[in-house]
């Protein structure tokens, strides 16, 4: 009594997508874009701000207050000379006439 035996073949068949895998399939898909971006705008913001110490931002501002504060007296000083001009123009023009 020789009996042979029988191969058995196991058949996996690929598992059915349902509802519930295919939400977690596309929520990962979801968190993989938003972390590309959170990558992407770290990038640009380390770009385009610069994140100095207080004092160097300090002295920059009072570098500013100063332009400003020459730009104003340069205006003041053109207005006070054009206003000067204009009353020496009268009084001569009242001595001439």
């Amino acid at each position: 009594m020789n009996k042979q035996r029988e191969s058995i073949e196991i058949i996996v068949l690929p598992k059915k997508d349902n509802a519930k895998s295919r939400e977690y399939k596309r929520f990962g898909e979801i968190l993989k874009r938003k972390d590309a971006e959170r990558e992407l705008n770290q990038k640009l913001k380390k770009a385009f701000w610069r994140h100095e110490n207080p004092r160097q931002q300090l002295r920059d501002f009072q570098r500013q207050i100063v332009v400003y504060a020459n730009l104003f007296m340069n205006h003041r000083k053109k207005q006070q000379n054009q206003k000067i001009i204009e009353q020496r123009a009268h009084i001569d023009a009242l001595f001439l006439n």
